[in-house]
């Protein structure tokens, strides 16, 4: 016992002296920028990461893939010979530059040395504000972007789920049910990836995180001299809201999807926060269904885009999606049960919602040698997406933990109901 409290003790004293000086703190802009800084004394590098809520599902009607290939251009969106333009090609060479887009929003993170802090936030600036897209570019990075689908398209691991969202997009909301994806991204123009990003990329819909070791007054001094003369620009048209029923998108790609989607109540409403615990619970057993797992593969749940709970299964050569999407809507009926969301199961969501809302400093303490800011980057960009479709995560975490195991069944009973499921089967062209 002695030992074990020596342990312990010991254990404290390192983990003060790691976190001396440090504590994240979040700050926003007039123009709305939402600003989160999390350093971390010591540390040689320094992750700087740009969200914006650009994601697949912000597609208009016919333009699907719009987002990714936006991404590509923005990711080199700065006068060829600058020296922005040249860090850029720089990091990207060295692995330390990525962008990714995703249902509900993007990101874009820069991994640098200290001293390189202020050409970050300037290049993160740029590429909310001003990029520079050229015809070269397009022409460039369309056939990239595409790569990554026909990668995706024969890979045993991984899979094309996040492109399916591009043909459930132009579906269930604009009735759109020919979606050659590849074909449009080919025809996919200067002016549509201006369009698109005027749209979307705005400091009230945008957050950036800062990670590592840096000196968190001046890391605010570049941040609000860079974002702050940024313009608010103007609100985009809300999204369609798709109606009940099913539909099938055919799209040039060669794998095949059902995705199962439910509007959902605001963010401010304890009913979505219930959705969003038991995202955690049917994630799980979606996982673990040997069943499920005979027809698909790599189940995807989320309840973090805006206005839709969504559940995307990639399935497998010769699967019958109608067995497939019954036995989805079987798993998501068993949430209504008493042993589907029992207290255990329900703790466990908390504790799952609650660690992605607020990153524990444990996880970074563990990290191996050399990537604790990586560690924590990681935890930061799982709380980034959700504080972009949630927005205030103090209170959402409030209205969750409110919940006991009977208020979040009767949400999923209301909300996750068959018959106001959306379901869109996407299938190759014919």
């Amino acid at each position: 016992m002695r030992c074990l409290a020596l342990a312990l003790a010991t254990l404290l004293l390192v983990a003060g002296k790691v976190w001396a000086g440090e504590g994240s703190s979040d700050f926003a802009l007039e123009n709305g920028f939402k600003v989160r800084l999390v350093p971390m004394s010591g540390d040689r590098q320094v992750a700087v990461v740009l969200g914006v809520r650009a994601g697949f599902l912000e597609e208009p009607a016919g333009l699907p893939h719009i987002a990714h290939i936006t991404e590509h251009l923005v990711v080199f969106g700065h006068p060829a010979g600058s020296d922005d333009g040249e860090a850029v090609a720089r990091w990207f060479r060295q692995g330390r530059a990525n962008g990714e887009t995703l249902p509900g929003w993007m990101y874009f993170d820069l991994q640098v040395d200290p001293a390189e802090l202020e050409m970050a936030v300037r290049v993160q600036a740029a590429r909310l504000a001003r990029p520079e897209f050229t015809e070269k570019g397009l022409a460039r990075e369309v056939p990239r972007a595409l790569d990554e689908l026909a990668f995706m398209e024969q890979s045993k691991q991984g899979g094309t789920g996040k492109f399916a969202y591009s043909a459930f997009v132009q579906a269930a909301l604009y009735g759109r049910t020919d979606v050659p994806i590849k074909a449009a991204s080919r025809a996919i123009t200067l002016d549509d990836v201006r369009r698109f990003h005027a749209a979307t990329f705005r400091p009230d819909q945008a957050i950036l995180v800062v990670v590592g070791g840096f000196d968190p007054a001046r890391a605010r001094s570049l941040i609000e001299k860079a974002f702050g003369p940024i313009a608010p620009g103007h609100r985009a048209a809300g999204r369609p809201r798709p109606r009940p029923g099913v539909l099938t998108a055919r799209w040039d790609a060669s794998t095949r999807h059902l995705i199962v989607a439910w509007p959902t109540p605001a963010t401010t409403s304890p009913d979505h926060a219930a959705l969003s615990l038991a995202v955690e619970t049917l994630d799980a057993r979606l996982r673990a269904d040997a069943e499920l797992a005979r027809r698909a593969k790599m189940p995807l749940v989320t309840n973090d885009v805006d206005g839709l709970f969504l559940v995307n299964v990639q399935a497998k050569p010769g699967a019958d999606l109608d067995a497939l999407r019954g036995r989805l809507l079987d798993q998501v009926a068993r949430l209504n049960t008493p042993d589907g969301l029992a207290p255990l199961p329900l703790l466990q969501a908390r504790m799952a919602l609650g660690n992605t809302i607020r990153p524990g400093e444990m996880a970074t303490l563990f990290a191996p040698a050399g990537t604790r800011v990586l560690t924590r980057t990681n935890q930061e960009l799982q709380r980034l997406g959700k504080e972009l479709g949630w927005g205030d995560l103090d209170a959402y975490a409030r209205r969750a933990n409110a919940l006991d195991a009977a208020a979040v069944r009767a949400a999923v009973a209301n909300a996750l109901a068959p018959g106001k499921a959306v379901v869109v089967r996407v299938e190759p062209s014919r």
